[in-house]
């Protein structure tokens, strides 16, 4: 993450193919406003508070990769997530 994030990259594709911890995703992801796909396989991203960060507020001024059109889920996770935080989200964007 440290490495792509000093070379300033803007991507349009993420595919996180290692283990990575929410709290670095959601380093990572306010600086990539050009993100419009993005596929997770590390099962501790996949919380309720991932869906909640990816979801828009109005009173909020920049959103987390407001470009974003896939978000594709690989693996089994663990963690239970609520289905109203995956539907608030969509329903968000």
């Amino acid at each position: 993450m440290d490495f792509t994030l000093r070379l300033s990259l803007d991507l349009e594709r993420f595919d996180s193919n290692m283990d990575i911890c929410l709290d670095e995703l959601l380093q990572f992801l306010p600086h990539m406003q050009s993100l419009v796909e993005l596929n997770i396989r590390s099962p501790t991203c996949v919380v309720d508070d991932l869906f909640d960060e990816l979801c828009y507020r109005a009173m909020e001024g920049q959103h987390l990769v407001p470009r974003l059109n896939t978000l594709l889920i690989v693996g089994i996770f663990p963690n239970y997530v609520d289905d109203d935080c995956i539907a608030n989200m969509i329903e968000s964007r």
